[in-house]
């Protein structure tokens, strides 16, 4: 709440529902999702979850044995049948 005080267009969260059970991380990510379009801001999220970044993020950087790649659409790098991320799911 304090960092939506401060209005400023970006918001960075690492690792924010690795704690939560299901039901409450299901509440939290419908919470950012309108969060972050009410406010229109950009967000950074950090996770080591696919589902998560299915949910949040149209576009995907990742960071593979330190080699940075992307950005890619979020859907075609965790596609199952033939993303490039599919081998660390």
């Amino acid at each position: 709440a304090r960092v939506l005080l401060q209005k400023k267009p970006i918001l960075v969260l690492d690792e924010p529902f690795s704690a939560l059970g299901p039901g409450l991380k299901d509440e939290m990510l419908d919470l950012l999702d309108y969060v972050t379009k009410k406010n229109n801001l950009f967000t950074l999220l950090v996770t080591h979850d696919p589902k998560d970044a299915l949910r949040i993020a149209p576009r995907t950087i990742t960071v593979i044995n330190g080699e940075v790649s992307g950005p890619i659409c979020t859907k075609i790098a965790l596609n199952k049948e033939s993303g490039p991320l599919t081998k660390y799911l």
